[in-house]
């Protein structure tokens, strides 16, 4: 009798212990679908309070360049989308309206399923059955907390895309240091544009991403790429060892890379960038030990591309903007030499790849035929501190030795650059003009600015 009844006592265990794994499961299958219904209220309502509209930082594919699309969405499932670029929109400005929908499967998905050219162009398979295999469906990942920026992963290739408010009243400048407001769409395309283009001149040389021992050349920024060479690389292997990130460089200055570089040996991980608090270089900010550096003053005097322009600007008062006083006379002797073969000038520094050799030159232009160039040869170096002697070889070019005869003070204002300097990036992050001070007179200094003549 007591082992019938202690059969029937664990039987009855089971079952109520069955019952209470049933109940738990089904509560919990209902706070689960609870909390997804929730945030899926939470994110429409998030996405639709933007009255004008999100940037979505979208990338294709890891290894092509990133493509700032706008979304404007409506909570009555109406999405419109702008884009400027060479692969949805033919290189033009354009807007197209479609459908959008927050979805629950598993997770939460937002996609876009009516066809927009727009965004869906980057999914088509083209011509080769692969095409740019972007994604047009996203899974939600993360919102911050001021509701400012939501995350989303790409649900067939997982590249993070980032949706930011739309920057409505942003200010940036553009490579001529003009600064501008963003108060369209469309003026926000061309905003990214100038800024990327005046951040990464495509005349500098290659930027360095250091991270502990490990060193990478980094290029192709202004063309919306990261490419990364280790330092280490040769001719042999350098092809098997380089590496691609598709980037987009926002108003800020930020980068945003479309996926993490963690270099050869996974010992660092590096997906955004943003400019130092002191302007000396891009702090990666997923690994405050990593450092992208600008170009030293040693590898910016020794392009072979481009050159470095003194341009004799004045100010209003009659001074000259980017010439000390110690040269002031002799730039206006230059100047007035120059008018009289009906000429302006300029001077600067640069490579002479005829000859194989780097020179101050004199620079004539008429009118606005293409400039002449006569070079004055000469021995610079540079010590790390940014201590410079800039010395003649007494060698000159054809045209050099021509204009010094037949304009006057074509060649005394050259001559006086020579001496000792101190050679500083006024703003080391984008390193496009340098200047020069004397170490012997304060007011014998010249500012050059890179220029492609």
């Amino acid at each position: 009798m007591k082992k019938t009844f202690a059969y029937i006592l664990c039987a009855s265990f089971l079952f109520s212990l069955n019952s209470c794994f049933k109940e738990d499961d089904e509560i919990f299958s209902e706070s689960a679908a609870q909390r997804l219904n929730a945030l899926s209220e939470n994110v429409s309502k998030v996405l639709c309070s933007s009255e004008d509209g999100w940037v979505m930082q979208y990338f294709a594919s890891e290894v092509e360049q990133g493509y700032p699309l706008i979304a404007q969405f409506e909570s009555n499932g109406a999405v419109t989308l702008a884009g400027k670029n060479s692969v949805s929109t033919g290189g033009k400005y354009k807007e197209e309206s479609s459908v959008y929908e927050l979805i629950q499967d598993q997770s939460l998905v937002l996609t876009f399923d009516t066809y927009n050219s727009i965004l869906h162009t980057f999914s088509d398979p083209g011509s080769d059955g692969m095409g740019h295999e972007g994604d047009y469906e996203f899974q939600y990942m993360r919102m911050s907390e001021n509701q400012d920026t939501i995350i989303f992963s790409g649900k067939k290739y997982g590249l993070s895309i980032r949706f930011v408010r739309f920057p409505k009243g942003a200010t940036y400048k553009d490579d001529a240091d003009v600064e501008h407001t963003v108060d369209t769409w469309e003026s926000y395309f061309d905003a990214i544009a100038a800024n990327t283009k005046r951040l990464f001149n495509s005349l500098l040389p290659d930027y360095h991403l250091v991270a502990g021992s490990e060193e990478y050349s980094v290029s192709e920024m202004g063309n919306g790429l990261m490419v990364f060479v280790p330092a280490d690389a040769t001719e042999a292997d350098i092809d098997s060892r380089t590496y691609y990130r598709g980037i987009i460089v926002n108003l800020d200055g930020s980068i945003a890379l479309s996926s993490a570089f963690t270099g050869e040996n996974d010992t660092f991980s590096v997906k955004n960038f943003a400019i130092a608090d002191d302007n000396s270089c891009f702090q990666c900010l997923d690994d405050a030990n990593v450092k992208l550096l600008p170009p030293s003053v040693n590898e910016l005097l020794n392009m072979q591309s481009g050159a470095w322009v003194i341009n004799p600007e004045k100010s209003d008062d009659g001074s000259f903007v980017n010439i000390g006083s110690s040269l002031s006379a002799l730039m206006n002797a230059a100047i007035d030499g120059a008018a009289t073969v009906s000429r302006t000038i300029s001077y600067g520094y640069a490579y002479d790849s005829k000859n194989k050799k780097y020179g101050v030159i004199g620079i004539l232009k008429k009118g606005s035929n293409k400039p002449t160039k006569g070079y004055f040869y000469t021995d610079l170096t540079i010590a790390a501190s940014g201590d410079a002697s800039l010395k003649y070889t007494g060698e000159t070019d054809k045209n050099a030795t021509s204009y010094t005869k037949s304009v006057p003070g074509f060649k005394e204002f050259a001559d006086a650059l020579e001496g000792d300097y101190t050679v500083t990036i006024p703003n080391p992050v984008v390193p496009t003009s340098v200047k020069f001070v004397s170490k012997n007179d304060p007011q014998k200094w010249f500012l050059m600015t890179l220029s492609s003549l």
